[in-house]
């Protein structure tokens, strides 16, 4: 339920669910609500923003912000405080956890609307990645990446874990990272561990997959790859 663009919610509070749901539910974002924090180990989500209430991120909010934050990669989080947590203490805990925002329950409907709504479009914005010599984009979201062909957007034919490498690497382009810091990038995204071997299969096909690009992977020492725009070859 909910979806990739949707709202989950982490609270056992029955009547807060209900009226964040309702307030979600105007800007047309579906919602999914859980009384129990996930365990560790399980599958990453795909939302673009979390609401976690206060008083099931026990006596490390930060920790709770953090686990969350590994099982949806890119997506906002909002810690939420009622009126036990609302004090100065409290509050000053709240926002050293790492949240991008600290919601009140008792704030207005279109107030909780505005920073719920305004949280959904910075994650979202944050979901898409350009190359350096704009040719390349990547979009998190729906795992797909495009080259630039002839003034118009081409679709690469990749797989979820060629996606999740590429996006590894243009996010560090331009520097080599090593195999342990793809397979790790590739564990945490799909939950399972992906050994050097998996890590060398995906690069060479995502060189195949990157062809309509003019940037290349380039192989370095000590099982190290780097994303680069290929540069242009003087005339001679």
């Amino acid at each position: 339920m909910g979806g990739g663009l949707g709202v989950l919610v982490f609270s056992r509070d029955a009547a807060w669910v209900t009226r964040l749901g309702k307030v979600a539910e105007r800007g047309g974002w579906p919602v999914e609500a859980r009384g129990d924090l996930p365990e560790r180990g399980t599958a990453a989500y795909e939302r673009t923003l979390i609401v976690l209430d206060r008083s099931l991120a026990g006596v490390s909010p930060a920790r709770a912000v953090a686990a969350l934050r590994e099982l949806c990669t890119g997506a906002a989080v909002a810690l939420a405080c009622g009126e036990r947590e609302a004090g100065s203490t409290a509050l000053s805990e709240a926002l050293a956890s790492g949240a991008d925002e600290t919601l009140l329950k008792s704030w207005s409907d279109a107030r909780l609307a505005a920073r719920l709504s305004a949280l959904r479009d910075a994650a979202l914005a944050a979901d898409a990645r350009f190359s350096a010599d704009g040719g390349l984009r990547l979009d998190r979201r729906a795992r797909r990446a495009y080259a630039r062909s002839r003034s118009r957007w081409l679709a690469l034919r990749m797989t979820a874990q060629d996606f999740e490498l590429l996006w590894r690497l243009l996010e560090r382009e331009g520097e080599e990272v090593g195999r342990a810091e793809l397979s790790d990038a590739l564990e945490s995204a799909f939950g399972r561990e992906a050994g050097p071997e998996t890590v060398s299969r995906r690069i060479l096909a995502l060189r195949l997959a990157l062809a309509p690009w003019r940037g290349t992977i380039e192989s370095a020492r000590g099982g190290r790859y780097r994303l680069a725009f290929a540069r242009r070859r003087s005339s001679t």
